[in-house]
């Protein structure tokens, strides 16, 4: 039971979990000059084509950031 709800079928997380793989694409008028994953700065591989970036991100946290760069 969560406290406060009076309810015994309502429950609470003290975390959410990271997701990943994702692939992801985005639309953009031109090509990006760097890809990173913030806060940890971790510089990731992207193809662009067709005025599309695709990068692959291994691993997203609740707090994580995809910073597209151009």
């Amino acid at each position: 039971m969560l406290p406060g709800t009076g309810r015994q079928n309502v429950y609470g997380y003290d975390e959410v979990p990271p997701l990943g793989p994702l692939q992801v694409k985005i639309r953009l008028p031109k090509r990006p000059l760097k890809v990173t994953l913030q806060p940890q700065s971790e510089k990731l591989n992207y193809t662009f084509a067709g005025n599309t970036l695709s990068v692959a991100v291994p691993r997203l946290h609740i707090h994580s950031i995809l910073m597209v760069e151009s």
